[in-house]
């Protein structure tokens, strides 16, 4: 006989005894074990197909206890409610995170639209109209020139006032008048004949005035030392260049005024003075000529780094707006993340309600109910084992079905189970 006729002849008698089992008495189960094992010898492979019958017996009696399935459903509704509660949170967390998206999108085309109005008009930045770029062009391409005025005048005039000698220069058939003097083309190059000390003086001496010009800016531009001690300080220096001026201017037109006396062969010519100088056109042509032309370099080189802090101002305005457009995009990134997983976690949760919308249609029968009547039966069929001597190895092997065909059933409560959780 084979273990397929076993059950087709043998399986029935089980079967109707257990439906006058009563549902709530669990040595009936034990009982039924031992009978069945009997009935079909307590081997360990006939036993797996009457463990499926435990497995529908344990349904059936579960679905005609009215009272525990109405238990139970309401059990499930009360997850389905929170679980819809949960749905619904979730949803005005999604439409919260949108309306920050919204608004931080909002900002971020507030911020473009601010970065291109100030590259075009920067007025909002400086209070003025007007690109400072321009101006800068302007006022640098101008305090280039005075420069190269500037080296080339005091350069001249340093070494005519210190070094040149008029009458050599006479002898040799050359003019001592003011303008050879201070605009001399010839002034570097004798200076570097008559040595290193005459060059050095003639190269550094444009170098201090336009260091004059450089503190000037520095004392009427520092925010924090505008006060009368700066003041001074800027009159002394203004002060020091101009009779640095006058020294040179002196010098010069002493020598010139020298020379043309001896030239004169003039006996009664007075020694020149502080008092004739004061009034020679040719003294006061070579200080304003250097002097005038140095404080107009000073205003433009002030303007110029004026022009200069005010673009610096407009590129630090428009770092600060392209800073805060990427924060803001980035920010964006992690709200748009953050509704996408809000997103994933509603439709888990909305899959969960599917779930136990369908469980509550139908019978439901938890893990622990068919678990504990298949021990209960396995036990009842181990007593029997046990009154044959079967071996250990054979109990063991029962054992061993039992376990796995609960393990192979457990996926199918998996979901009532979740619904007591």
């Amino acid at each position: 006989m084979s273990i397929k006729d076993l059950f087709t002849t043998k399986k029935e008698q089980p079967i109707e005894t257990v439906q006058e089992i009563a549902p709530d008495n669990r040595k009936t189960f034990i009982q039924w074990g031992k009978e069945l094992a009997e009935q079909l010898g307590g081997y360990p492979d006939v036993i797996h197909p009457a463990l499926h019958s435990v497995y529908l017996r344990v349904k059936q009696l579960v679905a005609e206890d009215e009272q525990e399935q109405e238990k139970r459903r309401g059990e499930v509704k009360s997850q389905i409610g929170i679980v819809e509660n949960q749905i619904k949170n979730l949803n005005n967390e999604k439409e919260r995170k949108e309306k920050d998206l919204q608004l931080e999108e909002k900002k971020i085309e507030e911020n473009k639209a601010e970065r291109e109005l100030l590259r075009k008009d920067p007025s909002s930045i400086l209070g003025e109209k007007g690109s400072p770029k321009a101006s800068l062009f302007i006022g640098v391409i101008i305090i280039l020139f005075l420069t190269v005025y500037l080296f080339v005048f005091y350069s001249s005039a340093a070494y005519s006032a210190f070094f040149k000698n008029f009458m050599d220069s006479l002898q040799a058939g050359g003019d001592i008048g003011v303008a050879t003097s201070i605009f001399d083309p010839q002034a570097v190059g004798n200076a570097a004949r008559d040595g290193i000390t005459e060059i050095v003086l003639i190269l550094t001496i444009p170098a201090v005035f336009l260091g004059l010009g450089f503190l000037i800016h520095k004392f009427t531009t520092n925010k924090k030392s505008k006060t009368w001690m700066n003041y001074l300080k800027v009159g002394g220096l203004i002060l020091v260049t101009f009779l640095f001026d006058s020294i040179l201017a002196y010098g010069i037109c002493k020598k010139i005024y020298d020379v043309t006396g001896v030239m004169s062969f003039s006996k009664t010519q007075e020694p020149y003075s502080l008092m004739l100088a004061a009034g020679d056109i040719d003294f006061w042509t070579i200080i304003f000529a250097g002097f005038v032309v140095y404080i107009i370099w000073g205003l433009v080189f002030n303007f110029v780094m004026d022009e200069y802090y005010k673009l610096d101002r407009v590129k630090v305005a428009l770092d600060e707006l392209e800073k805060k457009i990427s924060e803001r995009k980035q920010a964006c990134k992690s709200i748009k993340d953050e509704i996408s997983n809000i997103g994933k976690e509603i439709t888990e949760k909305e899959g969960r309600k599917n779930e136990l919308n369908s469980i509550l249609s139908g019978t439901i029968v938890k893990m622990h109910d068919v678990k504990l009547e298949v021990n209960n039966f396995v036990t009842g069929w181990l007593s029997y084992m046990e009154y044959r001597n079967f071996s250990d190895t054979d109990r063991n092997k029962v054992v061993s079905i039992k376990d796995g065909f609960l393990a192979g059933i457990s996926n199918q409560f998996q979901d009532i189970e979740q619904t007591n959780k």
